[in-house]
């Protein structure tokens, strides 16, 4: 669904963007005409940064994710090289329209023994394995950057085999049964999910008792539903993960972006943006007061009975962070407005006493990518790798 294109404002800086801002109910996009590019670095002064491990509970006697062990000792992993395969597994529910997913198998190479193995879960819309992102809501890159290639290297070179895949979208499956997309729900992307951890269990290179799960952007809100009561699961790596429902989400992205716009003086690509937003509001009312399963108010071919599945599900997103025994990883940007600038404070304040850290990141978007002091070309922050492989070397083994 697009936004109108408003009139060019009449000042001397006349530079019109468009801006395409991934919400999180797949396949719904929302684009949006702004004026002048926003002013990043005011945005990522806003919050300050966090690098709190301070609900981290470190313990065991084996070795860490990124580590082998020899002669009693741990030490780091050296990956000599990597080995990748071209790999299909079989989806639990072949009745939503895909019988197998496909993806890329990252293996180690150099490294002894059985190693622990990660899944990348994708972020809203039709993703493939490599989840190829061009900018967030509030920045734009240069040219398209491959996170999950970027992210699989980086993790394969931690010692970790690693499992990217495409989305369940036709866009990648030629097959796949059209009549039946209207059936697929929110769930069904957890489903797939713990699909890849069980394909990853059997594979003879893997631990399956070292299963980490990591998750971008909506894959970071699933992250904790993946691993939840699966007692092989290590870890969970929450990155630019939300916690709010669609209808927060959604208003709250569009409000995020208006208020961005009217701090630089943009007053008419602020009202624009409320205009938008305030076409979406009945959809949610009516979601509460004249429930019809089949309509599609917000575009993008999602029903109401999707939406409501989706407002249910995330409602229990609280418990499962709370209720769940392995470590968590959470991080986000501080130029991200994709979603809530506060969101990693409350994702912390749900996980309570559950074993956890927390990362604020100074100049990096939603795409993980430092747009205040960007590199070229573009690539996923160096202090975002940083941060993650810390974590890594501190979460045992079982």
């Amino acid at each position: 669904m697009q936004v109108p294109a408003k009139n060019k404002m009449k000042r001397s800086a006349k530079i019109v963007i468009a801006i395409a801002a991934l919400v999180m109910v797949p396949t719904t996009i929302v684009g949006v005409a702004v004026v002048v590019p926003t002013n990043l670095k005011r945005l990522s002064a806003e919050y300050p940064a966090i690098e709190d491990r301070s609900a981290r509970k470190p313990g065991g006697a084996g070795c860490a994710l990124s580590e082998v062990g020899a002669a009693g000792a741990c030490s780091k992993a050296n990956v000599t090289s990597v080995r990748d395969e071209e790999v299909s597994f079989a989806s639990s529910i072949p009745e939503k329209g895909l019988a197998r997913l496909n993806g890329t198998l990252s293996v180690p190479v150099g490294v002894e023994g059985k190693r622990p193995a990660i899944i990348l879960v994708h972020g809203s819309g039709p993703n493939g394995r490599d989840e190829e992102l061009r900018g967030d809501l509030v920045s734009k890159l240069d040219a398209p950057l491959k996170v999950f290639k970027e992210l699989a290297d980086f993790f394969v070179h931690e010692g970790l085999v690693v499992l990217r895949y495409d989305k369940r979208a036709p866009q990648f499956y030629p097959s796949y049964d059209r009549a039946k997309l209207k059936n697929v729900r929110w769930s069904d992307f957890e489903i797939d999910a713990r699909d890849a951890l069980a394909f990853l269990a059997t594979r003879t290179e893997v631990d399956p008792d070292a299963l980490v799960v990591a998750g971008h952007s909506e894959g970071g809100q699933l992250a904790p539903y993946i691993a939840h009561e699966n007692a092989r699961v290590a870890a969970v790596i929450m990155l630019a993960g939300v916690m709010d429902d669609f209808e927060t989400g959604l208003l709250g992205q569009l409000e995020r972006l208006a208020e961005a716009r009217a701090a630089q003086w943009d007053l008419i690509g602020a009202w624009g943006v409320r205009q938008e937003k305030a076409k979406y509001a009945p959809c949610f009312e009516r979601l509460r007061t004249k429930y019809d399963p089949n309509e599609v108010c917000i575009g993008g071919g999602v029903t109401q009975a999707a939406l409501k599945d989706y407002m249910d599900y995330a409602a229990r997103m609280p418990t499962v962070l709370a209720a769940g025994r392995s470590p968590v990883f959470v991080i986000q940007g501080s130029v991200d407005r994709n979603i809530d600038p506060m969101a990693v404070p409350k994702i912390g304040k749900a996980l309570g006493a559950r074993d956890h850290e927390l990362h604020y990141v100074p100049g990096v978007s939603h795409g993980l990518v430092n747009v205040v002091t960007p590199t070229k070309p573009a690539s996923v922050d160096a202090d975002v790798k940083r941060r993650i492989a810390l974590f890594l070397a501190s979460v045992k083994r079982h």
